[in-house]
């Protein structure tokens, strides 16, 4: 209690002490209890100072078991000098590395973050683990999972991050709490997304939906959010038979799946009744629902990262559903691939998307659309001129031109621009489709597919050849028949053809 007092009198000089010390279990004794509960409320540069004060001293706590060990211990009644021990510095570690996830939402700049040294001292208390499966998981989800991954996203050290937790997924066991399991997962998917790994951050926003619930989370509901919006980003270069972005995965709880359809629906009801009401000369509809509109079907029982129940934007009156049905209409516009309404989707919420953390990804949905419908156009036209296609596109001849750099570099799609500049030509088959064969593929279908494309290549340059065109003209206006067709009659016959074919 003494402890405590000295530090809320003057928090910067009992943790400045602190750091004046030779690291001790002594010393990091002093950082946990009623100071590592008090952080959460302390100014920034108080929070930086506990980082680095944990960082310094939690290395000496020898902590030599894991929190599911020293439970288990507890469980059996397992008494001893030696286990007390070891369970009081679980404790004690327990409470320090919670105090530091708060503290490293505070710290500013987030440069200081990584320089207290904090996250390879995280990362070595984390249970170590080789190879990880179904049948062999490894270490149990702990508090220090969770909290390192989010002091390595406070400190923008996504790469740092990710090849700590390579190959690993650790699985929660009876003293793993749901929240531990969805914050997991939930930073995780924003470690891999911070890695541009979209595929395993499918899978981490995926899980967060499927954790079994009777209530809803805040946390689920954030990471439907940026589910959606990644699945957007993986279905530009695919083909167009694809699921939804918003199908929710089928183990979703019922509670989840309700919320989130009922949002959409509602907002798709009150957008189908502004629009009969301005057809019909009346006045619009309020799109602003009662403030407790969602308080029937939506309980916050966690908040990402102040573990309050709610915060200020979610009690807003203007978000009552946490912005679900935004997101479902910026999906929407991107499936419609509809430029104007996804601008004007990032226009009007543009307050929601920041609050959110997700206004790069949403912008990034936005800057897909135009290559999207190029995908869509490729499945059309095999050569089709530039300025004919930035009319389909509705951009601008120089912006087509960098969009199809940006393209053939990012994503090896060899798209052919003849040398004159006026004509594009398509691959016959999409980028990110299987264009080349397995091992184990018929070598005479691989060899038709070849003969396919030099074909078609040939006819593209065939086409966009001025030569070729000056050629076609005066053959048919000399009058050169073939292919059985009489070219005595005026019109009458049969398109010119090759010479000598009868």
């Amino acid at each position: 209690m003494e402890d405590y007092h000295q530090f809320t009198e003057n928090p910067t000089r009992y943790l400045a002490s602190l750091l004046q010390l030779a690291p001790s279990r002594e010393a990091a004794g002093r950082l946990g209890g009623t100071v590592a509960g008090s952080i959460g409320d302390t100014a920034s540069k108080v929070a930086a100072l506990y980082v680095q004060a944990a960082a310094r001293h939690l290395p000496a706590t020898a902590f030599v078991t894991t929190t599911a060990a020293a439970a288990g211990a507890a469980a059996n009644n397992i008494k001893g000098p030696e286990v007390e021990l070891e369970m009081k510095n679980t404790q004690l570690v327990l409470e320090i590395v919670e105090a530091v996830g708060h503290a490293v939402t505070l710290c500013q700049p987030r440069s200081v973050i990584a320089q207290s040294g904090i996250l390879p001292v995280l990362g070595n208390l984390m249970p170590a683990a080789s190879t990880t499966s179904l049948t062999s998981p490894g270490p149990a989800l702990a508090a220090v999972h969770v909290e390192f991954l989010q002091a390595c996203i406070y400190a923008e050290q996504y790469a740092y991050a990710e090849r700590s937790i390579r190959g690993t997924w650790p699985r929660p066991n009876a003293s793993t709490s749901v929240r531990q399991v969805l914050r997991y997962f939930y930073l995780r998917g924003v470690v891999h997304l911070g890695c541009d790994q979209h595929a395993l951050a499918v899978r981490c926003f995926r899980t967060c939906l499927c954790v079994p619930a009777e209530v809803v989370s805040a946390i689920a509901v954030a990471a439907w959010k940026k589910l959606v919006l990644v699945q957007c980003l993986l279905q530009v270069d695919q083909s167009a038979n694809q699921t939804k972005p918003t199908t929710l995965p089928e183990p979703t709880p019922s509670c989840v799946s309700r919320y989130i359809q009922g949002a959409i629906t509602e907002s798709a009801a009150k957008a189908a009744k502004n629009s009969s009401r301005a057809a019909g000369g009346g006045s619009p509809a309020s799109v602003a629902a009662p403030e407790n509109a969602s308080a029937t079907i939506l309980h916050l029982v966690d908040n990402l990262e102040t573990g309050e129940s709610t915060s200020s934007r979610e009690r807003a009156p203007k978000y009552p559903s946490l912005g679900v049905a935004i997101y479902a209409a910026i999906v929407k516009a991107f499936v419609d691939m509809d430029i104007a309404a996804s601008q004007q989707q990032l226009s009007a919420h543009e307050r929601l998307l920041a609050a959110d953390g997700n206004t790069g990804l949403a912008h990034q949905v936005a800057w897909a659309l135009p290559r999207r419908q190029l995908v869509s156009w490729s499945r059309v036209y095999s050569s089709i001129s530039l300025q004919a296609l930035a009319q389909l596109l509705n951009v601008t001849v120089p912006d087509l031109s960098q969009l199809l750099i940006q393209v053939a570099l990012a994503k090896e799609w060899p798209i052919q621009v003849s040398v004159d500049g006026h004509m594009v030509t398509f691959p016959r088959i999409g980028p990110q489709t299987t264009m080349t064969s397995s091992s184990s593929a018929d070598n005479t279908m691989e060899e038709l597919v070849t003969l396919a494309k030099l074909v078609q290549k040939m006819d593209a340059t065939l086409s966009a050849s001025s030569r070729f065109a000056s050629l076609a003209r005066k053959e048919s206006s000399s009058g050169v028949g073939g292919g059985g067709g009489d070219s005595s009659r005026g019109g009458g016959g049969a398109p010119p053809g090759p010479r000598g074919v009868e």
